[in-house]
């Protein structure tokens, strides 16, 4: 199982993007985002992700990561995709977010990626 581990700081608001990669057909290991910030209190957070073949696509997957913790000036989060998703996903290179909801922040795409589909021969 992979784990990415990336820490958004607040005092400014980054965006942060990487890149995750999944066979087709397989699970996506679960991804943790670590949330810190000097200012920003994410007390009461949700949050809401997707993944589109385009980045103002329509969704092709969309889900609620779960919350670990959120308090004030940190909190954690992580998510995965399971296989029988990515076995429906179009072998590309896709676009995902995630945005984050708390009175602290309000409304904020704090996480983007890009997911790379691998074809494999090996899924009926």
């Amino acid at each position: 199982m992979g784990f990415l581990s990336l820490f958004i700081f607040l005092c400014v608001i980054y965006i942060v993007a990487t890149q995750l990669s999944v066979i087709r057909g397989d699970t996506l290991s679960t991804q943790t985002i670590n949330l810190t910030s000097a200012t920003d209190d994410f007390t009461g957070l949700t949050c809401s992700g997707q993944i589109r073949a385009h980045p103002d696509g329509y969704a092709l997957y969309t889900f609620n990561p779960t919350v670990v913790y959120a308090a004030a000036y940190s909190g954690s989060i992580y998510f995965s995709v399971p296989s029988s998703v990515t076995r429906s996903l179009p072998p590309i290179n896709l676009y995902g977010d995630i945005h984050f909801f708390a009175t602290g922040i309000l409304d904020q795409t704090l996480f983007q990626f890009r997911l790379d589909v691998s074809p494999n021969v090996t899924h009926p």
